[in-house]
């Protein structure tokens, strides 16, 4: 019997290596660099594009731009859920995962419900695990300045917003876990 052997890059990381992935793209340095990846090259295929009349140019400086922005978007979501690794405001709540099949890529989506507290759904992206569809018990962090959930800790994997959360009203998730 043959046996396949996974990679590396297909094994699934700790709860803690997850963690601690997320707390190393906290450094500083990360957020303008990698802006900087994104919009030093607009800049200088914008300088181009109209210096020596190559305006089909302006295509590539609108998507680096395009990628910039995604960068400046994220990076709030991450700066808050890195703050939630060491934050003491720890309540357990319910979760349901979907998973939306795309074109080209999955969509990752959480609905947490919090007793007391609220309901949310956010997209995220699993960093070094695999979720699967369905209802998981998980832990939410909070942090004071923030009225939603920053971090959320199931058995498998961590999940933060990628983007704009949703608030769902009480009348929306009061029978979505039962």
């Amino acid at each position: 019997m043959h046996e396949t052997r996974m990679s590396p890059l297909d094994e699934q990381a700790t709860l803690d290596d997850q963690l601690a992935s997320l707390h190393s793209m906290g450094q500083p340095w990360v957020g303008p660099m990698a802006k900087a990846l994104f919009v030093l090259p607009a800049l200088i295929l914008l300088y181009r594009a109209f210096a020596f009349r190559e305006y089909p140019l302006i295509v590539f400086v609108v998507f680096f731009a395009f990628f910039a922005g995604l960068i400046s978007q994220g990076m709030p979501h991450i700066r808050r859920a890195i703050a939630g690794i060491e934050a003491s405001d720890r309540v357990p709540g319910k979760a349901k995962i979907r998973i939306e099949e795309g074109m080209e890529t999955e969509r990752y989506v959480l609905e947490v419900v919090v007793a007391g507290r609220g309901a949310w759904t956010f997209d995220f992206r699993p960093q070094h695990w695999a979720p699967e569809d369905g209802e998981a018990d998980v832990e939410c962090r909070f942090i004071p300045e923030v009225g939603w959930p920053v971090l959320v800790l199931s058995d498998k994997g961590i999940m933060y917003p990628t983007q704009a959360l949703k608030t769902l009203h009480h009348s929306t998730f009061t029978n979505t876990f039962q």
